[in-house]
């Protein structure tokens, strides 16, 4: 039988915000909390910093991945995953793939005009979202907010099951605009698969380096390759 805050013996809240402000309903549960358990240091530093807490009661908590039975390149064929999830894709495209809530931490705007400015109409690039418009059509919204309409701007629907990890095995690089992420997830996912990546930080929690370490699982090649083409990512993201 569950039992109320006052009845516990030890309440332990597993926290994460994007911001240095939480909510205002979490302050006055400050008192009654015995420990916060938090997915990163900069979320630490929040609670420490900027409210006082505790450094005692505030502990990092890193979130992970099934990276062996979900999100292991070696289970999916790049060029299986591709014909499964990109259905419209064609022979040699590079693909770019982002996922996100669409809303303005995202920085889906931003995301939507770097590619349109970035690459000419004639390269074979194409950026997939999977996400969910909440109006209008994607064309119509790419068409408002870059002044042409553009066609290599692709919706994603929604994946199930082991088609959610064949979208990201499939494609060739993972770009991730965010202005805020409490943890970030969607960076885990895309970097497991050994995908090319780029995310911007916009003094946001910072991806853990350990789950860096263990995607990565000593493979220098593929850290060379993200060291390689971060430049130009980087050019895309911003």
């Amino acid at each position: 039988q569950a039992r109320s805050p006052s009845e516990a013996m030890f309440i332990v809240s597993r926290a994460m915000y994007e911001a240095t402000r939480v909510p205002t309903d979490w302050i006055p549960n400050f008192s009654l909390i015995h420990e916060y358990w938090v997915p990163s240091e900069w979320n630490r530093r929040v609670l420490t910093k900027e409210y006082g807490l505790d450094n005692e009661r505030v502990h990092v908590v890193e979130e992970g991945l099934d990276a062996q039975n979900h999100f292991n390149p070696h289970l999916f064929s790049k060029s299986k995953a591709r014909s499964k999830v990109y259905l419209d894709a064609k022979e040699g495209e590079f693909i770019f793939l982002s996922t996100f809530k669409w809303e303005e931490r995202k920085a889906w705007k931003q995301l939507i005009q770097a590619f349109v400015q970035e690459f000419e109409e004639s390269e074979p690039v194409t950026l997939y979202l999977r996400t969910s418009t909440p109006y209008s059509t994607l064309n119509t919204i790419v068409q408002v907010e870059t002044g042409k309409e553009d066609s290599r701007i692709r919706l994603l629907p929604h994946q199930h099951t082991s088609q959610y990890q064949q979208m990201f095995a499939g494609a060739d690089a993972f770009v991730l605009a965010s202005h805020g992420e409490g943890w970030g997830r969607p960076i885990a996912e895309g970097i497991v698969p050994c995908m090319l990546l780029a995310h911007m930080s916009f003094k946001t929690p910072m991806f853990p380096l350990t789950v860096l370490k263990i995607a990565l699982n000593n493979n220098l090649s593929t850290l060379v390759a993200c060291i390689t083409c971060w430049k130009i990512l980087l050019v895309f993201a911003l």
